[in-house]
C-alpha cells in the first residue's frame, strides 16, 4: 500500500509546475518500513526525495546506526525516526513563501 502510495506521489509531482522546495535527503536501509512511510510523507508534501542507502557507507552507518530514517532538508538533518507532518508542512510552506533560511 505504501509503495503504491509513493507511486502516485511521484506521478502526481511530475506533472506539478516546479516549486522552490529543495530535494530531501532520505538516509534509509533496504526494507525499512519507517522510510516508506518517511518517503510518503515527504512526497506528499511536495518534495523531491533522494534516497541514500547508509549500508553502502560505512561512514554514514556510523553516523546514523539505528536511527533510520533520517530525512536531511537543504543540508540540516530535520526528522529521524519519523516524520512529524505538521512540521514538515511548516517547512515546506516557508520554503514556498520564500521565507526559509
Amino acid at each position: 500500500m505504501i509503495t503504491a502510495l509513493i507511486q502516485l506521489c511521484k506521478r502526481f509531482l511530475t506533472r506539478r509546475s516546479a516549486t522552490a522546495l529543495p530535494r530531501a535527503v532520505l538516509y534509509t536501509r533496504p526494507d525499512c518500513h519507517l522510510c516508506e512511510v518517511a518517503e510518503a510523507e515527504l512526497l506528499a508534501a511536495g518534495m523531491s526525495v533522494e534516497k541514500v542507502n547508509i549500508n553502502a557507507n560505512p561512514d554514514l552507518e556510523r553516523r546514523f546506526g539505528q536511527e533510520i530514517p533520517v530525512v536531511e532538508i537543504a543540508g540540516q538533518i530535520r526528522f529521524r525516526g519519523r516524520v512529524d507532518r505538521l512540521l514538515l508542512r511548516r517547512i515546506v510552506a516557508q520554503y514556498r513563501s520564500g521565507q526559509a533560511s
